[in-house]
C-alpha cells in the first residue's frame, strides 16, 4: 500500500513541483525500510534519507506525542473514556488561544 501511495502521489508531485530533484525524508516506520519499499525507491531513482529514531528536531509531531503522553500519565487515567475527556479538555483550551 505504501508503494502505491508513493507511485500515485509522491512521484507525480515530485515531477511537477521539483522536476524530480528532491529528497524523500522518512522516519523509522517499518514499512519505510521494508525490502519492497527500498526496491521501489531504487527502481524509481528516489533519493531518500531516514531520520534517527524519535527525533523531535526532524519530526515535530514527536514533541506533541511526548507532551500528550506526559499529561495522560500525570492524570492517572484508568479508562479510555478518561483519556478522551482529557484530550477534549485540551482541545477546548487550544480553541481559545
Amino acid at each position: 500500500m505504501y508503494n502505491i501511495i508513493l507511485s500515485e502521489f509522491l512521484i507525480p508531485f515530485g515531477v511537477v513541483k521539483f522536476d524530480f530533484d528532491f529528497i524523500l525524508h522518512q522516519d523509522n516506520d517499518p514499512k519505510h525500510k521494508s525490502r519492497e519499499c527500498l526496491a521501489f525507491l531504487e527502481r524509481n531513482s528516489i533519493n531518500w534519507i531516514r531520520s534517527p529514531p524519535r527525533s523531535p528536531d526532524l519530526n515535530p509531531i514527536e514533541l506533541v506525542w511526548h507532551e500528550l503522553k506526559t499529561l495522560i500519565r500525570k492524570s492517572c487515567c484508568s479508562s479510555e473514556e478518561e483519556v478522551i475527556d482529557i484530550v477534549i479538555q485540551i482541545d477546548g483550551g487550544w480553541s481559545n488561544v
